[in-house]
């Protein structure tokens, strides 16, 4: 009986204990679920980080793409979106506003206010509706939690959560806890080691904000019912520090609780679990009860035995020995049959695929599959037992993984291998198997257990992160490093070949226009048509890529003379350039070109892509639409281009812009009817530079926008200044570029500073050249009309060196034509240049215009135009471009 009574005691603790180790382990893999999903989470950052790094300048529709692409909403549970909080440093904050409103965002603003030694405002964050609005903006360093995780992130280089924050996106109807999770992003081309490196490198974040009971919901949904979760912000326990707590109004003393401490990027979090009476309900109390009445059952039994054998000892004896014995092998059957029983379910209850094949039998057949087996493959038990598991691979037998497994089986031993199965409706799955032998007490192997992983969805993930890393996200080409890693492959193999490689740079001229007169959705549709004619011009073996907003690069491989690449590309220039429709507006489109060519411009890839990159520059300085090989003195150029880009963008805030003015003088009566208002910048270094050393600059940069306007208004108010001084009327004429031809609100801008100016409408003229209008007809008809409402004159410059029609000539409302200087120049020497002049003067008069000529630097040039009825011209022979001062004098000189 006391052995019954101590058996109860052991076996109710060893129920106990069976209950406590599944609890633990319950508990071991909620928190291996929580850190796992945060590291799926911080590949999410990491694919983001690579993505920016993969181009210069990321736009913010190629972001809302690659997030899109995540669908953050079905996979990822929690999380509020992806983001990126750009550096900004007090100096550029105006700057960096300007812009982003210019994106825009009219309304846009870093906030909350307040001086402080960086910036770090949200720029980006997908998807960019909801909650997030709210956070456009928002600078992460106001807030000195979110301030901490930063700094220690740019430090380390490594991601790092914040500790437990309120949400810029909550609501007071709605709140939960959160916390956010930072990555560096450090400048493109920079691998800072020190920290000191990494401060000065760091020019932003990618970063994620989750909401807590959100993650959890989608971490542990329906998983874990019978127990509670309360997780916190630390070590300590406490209300100020809870994060997430799975069941709030209970409190009762659970018969399980344990904590556990999660070290999870560079925080700690503290995880408090205990058990629910479901959970405790588990708890088998029946079977020590039955030990118990068994054993008191066998007690009274064998007190019979010995009573009614008392006088036979050698029988009772005996018959005790039987019964130990007896209940010995009663004992290890029934451990036996319940280690079965427990084993059986684990095995039907795992999520995991399980195969068990028999190697004493020809082909090592499987003798079972469990049903998560059947779920994964579609194959039933019925259909798999009797068969060797290669029927799985089907007919894709050549996986290197396949000879692994061979010897793991040949010599008995327990591996893991990876190998690519096919599902019964043919449908391919990653799997990720580890095999192990079982072992008789003799050590005969007698069986062998595979354990399957579905790993499909990680493999793709990674397959998709690869991808991002090495293409463009919109026209699907190789990005800049995977053009850097083709091109050092092309050189070795030219090396071994004694062959060329030609690297060549293409740059669409004027894509800004598309942009900022159609907007970003038809830059995208226009990009997308370009690579897809590059792909189909050039050879499968050739490589090519997009390497920024508008350009893109080609890798032209085994080349046998620097003719074959001139050759090749003059043949596919026409396809590559014929015009296209976007949104219902045909667009010819030019590019400028340049090519380097190994080994004569350089042995590797750096100096190879830096050399086309200057011919390309070079081909753009000369008149765009064109191309050109590299020469040694290109690079000298484009370090003075570099640096008068640089010295360009503080030019307008230090007034170092000034502009001149050049007379037009009516040929019939020899007076001064209007001036050509011309900027000059005056450089700190170089002097007094004209247009055409810095306006291409400017144009390509964008600055060209501020800039115009500064010379439209200047202009005005100067003509405004000329009348109140007494001069006689003049009419002043501005140039306006492609770009502020495409700018949105040109016309009412032009509106405004008249007003402001108080000059005339018909005293201010507008210069625009023939390709400026025919780039979009539809649209450059719609300004022209709005200037000539307001009464503004137009004027076409450059005319004969365009491409326009009559057709077209007849409907914009121009008022007046300039020659070109080029046919002005040999006038009186050359008979094509004097009729093509005189052409252009009949058409103009035809058509009821004035024309001018420009570049007059003859008397006889003079007399010719005179003779040919051209109304006005403009030249050095008149006068060059002077200050305003000298155009005040010389105008009171001929009133006298």
């Amino acid at each position: 009986m006391s052995l019954s009574v101590g058996g109860w005691t052991i076996y109710s603790a060893l129920e106990e204990e069976i209950a406590r180790n599944r609890f633990d382990g319950r508990v071991n893999e909620m928190s291996l679920r929580i850190r796992e999903r945060l590291l799926g989470y911080e590949q999410i950052l990491q694919g983001a980080l690579g993505f920016m790094a993969s181009s210069d300048e990321v736009t913010r529709g190629e972001w809302r793409d690659y997030t899109d692409h995540l669908r953050l909403d079905e996979t990822y549970p929690g999380i509020q979106g992806v983001g990126f909080a750009e550096r900004v440093r007090p100096h550029e904050l105006a700057s960096h506003i300007e812009r982003v409103r210019a994106e825009g965002f009219p309304d846009y603003r870093v906030w909350p206010e307040g001086e402080r030694e960086d910036y770090f405002p949200t720029v980006y964050l997908e998807p960019f509706s909801g909650r997030n609005l709210s956070a456009f903006g928002y600078d992460m360093y106001s807030e000195p939690v979110r301030r901490q995780a930063m700094q220690h992130a740019g430090d380390t280089g490594k991601s790092t959560i914040t500790r437990k924050v309120r949400l810029v996106q909550e609501t007071d109807e709605d709140v939960q806890s959160g916390f956010l999770m930072y990555l560096p992003f450090y400048a493109r081309g920079s691998s800072p080691a020190a920290i000191d490196e990494r401060r000065v490198a760091l020019a932003g974040y990618v970063y994620a904000p989750f909401r807590m009971a959100d993650l959890l919901q989608g971490i542990l949904a329906g998983r874990y019912d019978n127990l509670d979760l309360e997780i916190f912000d630390g070590l300590e326990i406490s209300d100020e520090a809870r994060l997430y707590d799975s069941r709030p109004d209970d409190r009762r003393k659970p018969l399980f609780t344990r904590q556990v401490a999660l070290d999870i990027y560079g925080h700690a979090w503290t995880l408090k679990v205990a058990s629910l009476p479901e959970f405790e309900l588990t708890v088998d109390n029946e079977k020590p009860r039955l030990v118990l009445l068994a054993g008191a059952l066998v007690s009274l039994l064998l007190a019979g035995i010995v009573w009614a054998l008392a006088m036979n000892r050698d029988k009772a004896t005996a018959l005790v020995r039987v019964n130990r014995d007896l209940h010995a092998e009663i004992d290890e059957h029934r451990r036996t049959g319940d280690s079965l029983r427990i084993l059986d379910r684990a095995i039907k209850a795992t999520v995991n695929p399980v195969v068990i094949t028999d190697p004493n039998q020809a082909d090592n057949p499987i003798v079972y599959v469990n049903p998560a087996f059947e779920a994964v493959t579609g194959y039933s038990a019925q259909e798999a037992v009797g068969r060797n598991c290669r029927f799985l691979q089907g007919d894709d037998r050549d996986q290197p993984e396949l000879e692994r497994m061979r010897v793991l089986l040949r010599e008995q031993q327990e591996g893991a291998i990876v190998l690519r199965n096919y599902r019964k409706d043919g449908r391919p799955f990653w799997n990720e198997m580890r095999v192990a032998p079982v072992r008789d007490s003799t050590g005969h192997v007698t069986h062998f257990v595979g354990f399957l992983k579905d790993i499909t969805e990680t493999r793709n993930y990674q397959q998709q992160l690869e991808h991002h890393a090495t293409h463009d996200a919109l026209t699907g080409l190789a990005n800049r490093s995977l053009l850097q890693d083709r091109i050092e492959q092309a050189i070795r193999h030219a090396a071994r070949n004694r062959s060329q490689v030609a690297i060549v740079f293409v740059d669409l001229d004027h894509f800004n226009l598309i942009n900022d007169g159609l907007g970003h959705d038809a830059g995208d549709l226009v990009l997308k048509e370009i690579a897809a004619r590059l792909v189909e011009c050039f050879r499968q073996v050739d490589t090519v890529a997009r390497i920024g907003g508008d350009e893109f690069a080609l890798i032209l491989s085994d080349l046998v003379r620097m003719e074959d690449v001139s050759d090749k590309l003059e043949r596919v220039m026409p396809n590559l350039v014929a015009p296209l429709t976007v949104h219902a507006h045909e667009l010819g489109i030019t590019c400028s070109i340049g090519v380097s060519v190994y080994p004569e411009d350089g042995a590797d890839a750096e100096t190879l892509q830096r050399n086309a990159e200057a011919a390309m520059h070079r081909a753009k300085q000369q008149g765009r639409n064109t191309m050109r090989f590299y020469k040694p003195e290109m690079n000298e150029s484009a370090g003075l281009r570099l640096t008068m880009a640089s010295k360009l963008r503080q030019a307008l805030k230090n007034e170092e812009f000034v502009l001149h003015y050049q007379p037009r003088i009516d040929l019939r009566t020899g007076a001064t009817v209007g001036v050509e208002a011309l900027i000059r910048w005056q450089h700190p270094e170089l002097g007094l530079l004209g247009p055409v050393q810095f306006i291409p600059l400017a144009e390509e940069t964008g600055q060209i926008i501020q800039i115009g306007e500064w010379v439209l208004r200047g202009a005005c108010f100067q003509n405004e200044a000329f009348r109140r001084a007494g001069l006689p009327p003049l009419r002043m004429s501005v140039n306006l570029s492609a770009r502020q031809l495409a700018q949105k609100g040109l016309a009412e801008l032009v509106r405004r500073v008249l007003e402001e100016s108080s000059l005339r409408p018909e005293l201010l003229e507008v210069e625009i050249t023939e390709s400026m209008v025919m780039y979009d007809v539809a649209r450059a008809i719609e300004l022209l009309d709005a200037f000539e409402n307001m009464g503004v004159g137009i004027a076409i410059d450059d005319f004969g060196t365009g491409y326009s029609s009559l057709a077209y000539l007849k409907r914009f409302p121009i008022g007046h034509l300039k020659i070109d200087k080029s046919f002005v120049r040999d006038i009186s020497t050359n008979p094509d240049d004097a009729t093509i002049v005189m052409a252009i003067i009949s058409l103009a008069h035809s058509l009821d215009m004035r024309v001018t000529a420009e570049g007059v630097e003859t008397d006889e040039q003079r007399t010719f135009l005179n003779l040919a009825k051209c109304d006005e011209a403009q030249g050095y022979f008149f006068s060059k471009p002077v200050p305003a001062g000298e155009i005040e004098t010389m105008l009171r000189r001929q009133a006298k």
